[in-house]
């Protein structure tokens, strides 16, 4: 078989994710308000989940939004200095965990939100305890569409996840999102008053997410990093704090490159669901009042175009990754557009210090755990979920980095396990930063503010 050659395996599954775009493609290009809507709205939580809907509010004092600005001026290598807007929020978060005992018909109790998180705490066997952030391209997603992912990784780590409601752009561009991040993250650290939990340490916490969520993990991990690197404190309700990395990382197909410019945005296409323009920057899509933004920008995330390679927005421009006992980083990908970018993220990391776990599933695209029915899906959440109880219950069985490929077989369907070798780090990917940084640039020069669609949608 040649090496550009498909197997008849691959095939198979290439014809999936062909199917998908046929069928629902036309579902980015819905005004961005109606997208938000409909992937916002909270659902019951029936059948065998707990979700216990609650509220974390923002401290009175401002000192986050000092650590978070002083962070991205910091770490800007432009000219530039944004007109920066960074605000603080209470953050609408909800507890997710598998609920023992009931059917998958079973209504959701209609009990208090309380008492949810009381008969959710009975169902925990293990302390692992997961901050999710989910994707969306920053402006779509909830803790309700996210509710599959979330209540398998707590059953599957016999722990429970905190779902990340963060604030969505348009309306509420970077930093926002990293912002009601910081907030969750510190809030299970330093209860506030009223909380349903108990403190906890950081070494009870992974930070997980699937890819804008992944990217504004791996964006949060970036930030730790500058804020231990200043040596410095911030007031949170009360407490003079340090902020101190969680046990892990784990990331599902994480966006690292907000410009798209990475080889693998044109070799893999084939493979993918993602489309060659972004969604809100397609004639395709249907304007609304919050899209196109007034005035106009050249990314829905981002609020300047200098910012879209801010290394808090897109972390393979970051010069340095953790090297101080560094947490064990998780990566999870198809054979999609966004691959290149996390090879490089992981080499970065693993060059810098950090134990790092890659996947590849080839033939596959972004979030392809939409294939229910496909034995790499059950494949990825198991170690996916193997990680994050790991680096809290058993943080001495994550002692080497690794890079596994999985390539579908056809008879039974299935996968094999390709181990590769990492090296010193090429093994992951030859792309140095320097070429990062030339691809990445050079994208961006050519970006300009988005005024609304050329001509009309014909969707």
């Amino acid at each position: 078989m040649a090496p550009d050659e498909d197997s008849d395996a691959a095939k198979n599954l290439m014809s999936w994710t062909q199917k998908f775009r046929k069928d629902k493609n036309h579902l980015f290009y819905a005004p961005i308000s109606l997208q938000q809507a409909a992937t916002t709205a909270d659902q019951p939580a029936n059948g065998p989940v707990w979700a216990s809907r609650t509220t974390l509010p923002a401290p009175k004092c401002d000192s986050i939004l000092t650590a978070i600005t002083e962070a991205v001026y910091d770490l800007d290598d432009s000219s530039c200095r944004a007109d920066l807007v960074a605000t603080l929020a209470d953050v609408q978060v909800q507890w997710s965990g598998f609920r023992s005992g009931v059917g998958k018909n079973e209504k959701e109790p209609n009990i208090t939100e309380e008492e949810k998180y009381q008969g959710l705490m009975k169902d925990t066997q293990s302390k692992t305890t997961i901050i999710y952030v989910h994707g969306g391209l920053n402006y779509s997603g909830g803790p309700a569409s996210t509710r599959a992912v979330t209540s398998t990784l707590a059953q599957l780590t016999k722990g429970r996840c905190l779902v990340l409601e963060q604030r969505l752009a348009p309306q509420n561009p970077f930093p926002a999102p990293l912002i009601d991040l910081l907030v969750a993250y510190l809030s299970l650290l330093y209860p506030p008053k009223d909380s349903f939990h108990e403190a906890l340490t950081p070494e009870d916490i992974v930070i997980a997410g699937e890819s804008t969520g992944g990217n504004l993990c791996l964006a949060f991990l970036l930030f730790i990093q500058h804020f231990q690197r200043r040596k410095t404190r911030i007031n949170f309700h009360d407490h003079c704090i340090s902020i101190p990395y969680p046990a892990g990382f784990a990331t599902f197909g994480a966006q690292g490159d907000a410009t798209m410019s990475f080889p693998s945005y044109v070799r893999n296409a084939k493979y993918d669901i993602v489309n060659d323009i972004h969604p809100t920057l397609s004639d395709l899509i249907r304007p609304d009042s919050i899209w196109p933004s007034t005035p106009p920008r050249s990314h829905i995330y981002c609020p300047t175009t200098h910012l879209i390679t801010h290394p808090l927005v897109s972390p393979v421009s970051s010069k340095s990754w953790p090297s101080i006992k560094p947490p064990p980083i998780f990566f999870a990908y198809g054979q999609e557009r966004m691959l290149d970018e996390g090879r490089f993220m992981a080499k970065q990391a693993f060059k810098a210090g950090a134990l790092v776990q890659f996947h590849q599933y080839n033939a596959l695209p972004h979030i392809f755990a939409f294939f229910a029915e496909i034995p790499q899906t059950a494949h990825l959440f198991t170690q996916w979920a193997k990680f994050c109880r790991a680096c809290v219950e058993e943080p001495q069985a994550i002692s080497s980095s690794r890079y596994c490929v999985y390539e579908p077989v056809a008879d039974p369907p299935g996968f094999k396990t390709i181990l590769r070798d990492i090296g010193d780090g090429m093994g992951f990917t030859d792309l140095e930063y320097g070429e990062v940084l030339k691809l990445t640039d050079g994208k961006k020069k050519k970006m300009k503010a988005w005024n609304g669609p050329k001509k009309k949608s014909s969707l």
